[in-house]
């Protein structure tokens, strides 16, 4: 919600900058009180590069597109997600999938469906982005279980905002919009909790 009333002034890059700066200095910060330095190390960097990337991907075609639409369709098309998940975790992980977590996933697509009845104000290019955006996200999280084998919540998740931040300074020096006094705390605030979220995230799809 703080990401859709940023974007209808901010350019996205600019947006997953500075809320990905904000969240990895905290996430560093907390790495460093809990862990210390031995938890800055990581045995798959380039798998957690490589989920940063497929992250970076995903949130920066979420954030394109909220301005576009109500953030209830939005998230009724991010609702899909579950499905991708489980329909590539079957060949890549080999993790068994039953006929109870089947109709789960089936029936809860179903219901977004439902949600989503043509005509009902959806533009085809958000519809796009967004089902692209959940395939990138979808690979994210299979990486995830096969980075966690190894590696800790922490240093997954700074390895993804690292990412976010690094891919985004080039771009923002050519789309900056000088944030207002009061843009700069929803700017801080939005870094909090999406340290706070991606943390979390991460450790329970470690």
């Amino acid at each position: 919600a703080f990401s859709k009333e940023l974007a209808i002034t901010y350019p996205p890059a600019q947006l997953l900058f500075l809320r990905s700066l904000v969240a990895a200095a905290l996430v560093a910060g907390f790495i460093a009180v809990v862990g210390g330095a031995k938890e800055f190390r990581s045995r798959r960097p380039g798998l957690n590069i490589a989920r940063g990337l497929l992250s970076c991907g995903a949130f920066s075609m979420f954030v394109f597109v909220l301005p576009m639409q109500p953030l209830v369709n939005t998230f009724a098309i991010l609702a899909s997600a579950p499905l991708f998940i489980t329909i590539i975790s079957i060949p890549i992980l080999k993790e068994p999938v039953g006929v109870g977590r089947w109709l789960a996933v089936v029936g809860g697509f179903m219901a977004i469906l439902f949600m989503m009845q043509p005509g009902g104000g959806l533009l085809p290019l958000a519809v796009g982005l967004l089902v692209a955006s959940n395939i990138l996200y979808s690979f994210s999280v299979i990486l995830s279980r096969i980075a966690g084998r190894q590696d800790g919540a922490g240093i997954m998740t700074l390895y993804t905002l690292v990412t976010f931040v690094v891919i985004n300074a080039f771009i923002v020096p050519f789309h900056w919009v000088p944030p207002t006094t009061a843009d700069w705390a929803v700017f801080a605030l939005t870094g909090f909790i999406a340290a706070t979220a991606l943390y979390t995230m991460t450790v329970a799809f470690r």
